[in-house]
């Protein structure tokens, strides 16, 4: 008779080593989903999926656990934050050009010592909802990577790079950023990105020597392209083209390229992301904050893949890509996407894999399937996600971060029971409004 395994729901203590979760619903991000199955973790990699009574037959030697009312689902990727900027929470709303106006003066008060507790906020939130990688693109971001190193996350992270404009024009940071690149001083979960700041603020002999950086170091490249009306007409009065033909002309639209917001592009500009093979980095509720959706139907008719990002706490004050993802599904059938475009394995995988794949990170990350990163998040089955039909309809419409009880990392537990197991949350909080009240004294504003 097969013994009993101990539930996961009923374990106290924070399981480590190599392990095996039994009894799971997989809703893999490939491939069918899969009832009462399991998952073997051996060294932080994906050793096995199947069903539950192969699988452990064929791994009795694993720290295993009964994860019967569980779902588990990749790791989501958010493609696109700016993890520092949760000081402006509530603060970018209704501002006339956020950008430029109220952006670059506040960051002028940005030093290094402050980015990683102000990370904090964006984090925590992004965790909960089941992000195990983010994308980040910001000043100083080198004190955003230490915080998800911190917190056992696992990130991408780019510093922030113009010379006509922001919030430190010239090539300072993009210098200091190319040492750290040499000496790298991260773990293994962080890589970095080139990271242009946008078309109207990087010249084109920058750009078209971070493009340059990026390729023969084999980096992914991570900008802000065509993201408001007013950077359109920059360039377009400064290089007599779009953002995007700009960008295509400096080298810097490849198969590495995450190309975040695209708001304002034409019919044009479609055909060359489309030829590129550049991601589109799409952020609904920012957005719609913002200025307005970029034209997800244009990117799906012209086969160019989207990845989704939450991008701020200024003009998305939520970190939650769940949530996105069900706000990404409204919107693109609300804009008439078929919906073999838009159906809950399409919207899995712009939360997954192509934000992976958008940030160099396809082939170990973004989906569940032998031999991958053993990055995934197990949500908790309830009273509101029953009946349970139809699993990935539910991972999209009816599960919520209320429901994210345990995520992995490379197979290691950092979020159990809905709290991480790296860092406190009262520590976190605590560091997080003392780098605020700081920023505010220095921006002369009461907190």
């Amino acid at each position: 008779m097969t013994a009993k395994l101990p539930r996961l729901d009923a374990t106290k203590k924070v399981p480590q080593g190599d392990l095996l979760l039994c009894g799971l619903t997989i809703v893999p991000g490939v491939g069918p989903v899969q009832r009462n199955a399991a998952v073997a973790i051996k060294s932080g990699r994906l050793s096995a999926i199947g069903p539950s009574a192969e699988v452990r037959a064929r791994h009795q030697d694993l720290n295993a656990f009964d994860a019967h009312g569980y779902t588990a689902i990749p790791g989501l990727v958010n493609a696109h934050t700016h993890a520092a900027m949760g000081f402006f929470r509530g603060l970018g709303h209704g501002q006339d050009e956020m950008i430029e106006t109220f952006f670059f003066p506040a960051e002028k008060s940005l030093t290094p010592e402050l980015l990683e507790p102000l990370a904090y906020s964006y984090l925590y939130g992004g965790l909960l909802s089941g992000s195990t990688t983010f994308g980040d693109h910001y000043y100083h971001v080198a004190g955003v990577a230490k915080a998800i190193d911190r917190l056992g996350l696992r990130g991408v992270v780019g510093e922030t790079v113009a010379d006509l404009g922001g919030a430190f024009p010239g090539r300072k940071g993009w210098e200091e950023w190319q040492r750290t690149i040499e000496r790298w001083p991260f773990s293994s979960r962080l890589t970095p990105s080139i990271a242009p700041h946008a078309a109207d603020t990087v010249s084109p002999s920058l750009l078209r020597e971070l493009a340059t950086f990026a390729q023969s170091h084999h980096l992914p490249l991570h900008l802000h392209l065509s993201q408001s009306s007013g950077e359109r007409q920059r360039v377009l009065k400064r290089e007599g083209c779009t953002p995007v033909a700009y960008a295509e002309r400096c080298g810097a639209l490849t198969s590495k390229t995450l190309a975040v917001h695209l708001v304002t592009v034409d019919r044009d500009d479609l055909y060359i992301l489309a030829r590129s093979g550049v991601t589109a980095g799409h952020c609904p509720a920012s957005q719609i904050v913002y200025e307005r959706l970029s034209p997800i139907d244009g990117f799906l008719k012209h086969g160019i893949p989207v990845a989704l990002g939450t991008d701020c706490a200024a003009s998305n004050d939520s970190a939650d890509l769940l949530a996105e993802m069900r706000l990404t599904a409204l919107l693109a059938a609300d804009r008439g996407v078929p919906l073999t475009q838009r159906g809950p394995a399409e919207i899995l995988r712009m939360g997954t894999l192509n934000g992976a794949v958008g940030l160099g990170l396809g082939d170990d990350l973004g989906s569940l399937e032998e031999g991958k990163a053993a990055d995934l998040v197990l949500l908790a089955n309830d009273l509101t996600t029953e009946p349970d039909e139809r699993p990935e309809v539910n991972v999209l419409f009816s599960h919520a971060s209320r429901n994210v009880r345990h995520v992995l990392v490379d197979g290691r537990f950092v979020l159990f029971h809905s709290q991480p197991t790296l860092m406190s949350v009262s520590d976190m909080r605590a560091a997080y409004l003392e780098a605020v009240s700081e920023i505010y004294r220095r921006l002369g504003r009461r907190h």
